[in-house]
């Protein structure tokens, strides 16, 4: 047997034998009776000043206009929009001339996998 292969045989069994001996000493060390808990006497507590400065309280609103680089916006006026009903849905679906002017034939997609490439 080679020196290294002795060496390393003998430093594995330090190892394993020290990890053995630490585990028993750990599993020991927790049988014994838990330590005596002696009293303190209280000691005062120490409680934070209080501030001296009041902060300024902060600046009011400004009660006079301020002046802008654009003017102010006006109200666009609404249109009313009459609301489709049930009938207008028939009305459209129904017309010949309006479901031949909005029919549309689907193109079907080119293949350009074809031919020489």
């Amino acid at each position: 047997m080679s020196k290294s292969k002795r060496q390393f045989r003998v430093w594995g069994g330090v190892a394993v034998a020290s990890a053995v001996l630490i585990l028993a000493f750990l599993s020991l060390t927790g049988c014994a009776g838990p330590a005596e808990i002696t009293g303190v006497e209280p000691t005062a507590t120490i409680y934070a000043p209080p501030p001296t400065d009041i902060p300024a309280p902060p600046p009011g609103p400004t009660p006079e206009a301020l002046d802008f680089p654009i003017a102010a916006p006006t109200r666009a006026e609404v249109e009313e929009v009459e609301q489709a009903s049930d009938e207008t849905c028939i009305e459209c679906h129904t017309n010949q001339q309006v479901l031949q002017a909005m029919a549309t034939e689907e193109e079907a997609p080119e293949v350009e996998s074809e031919g020489e490439g």
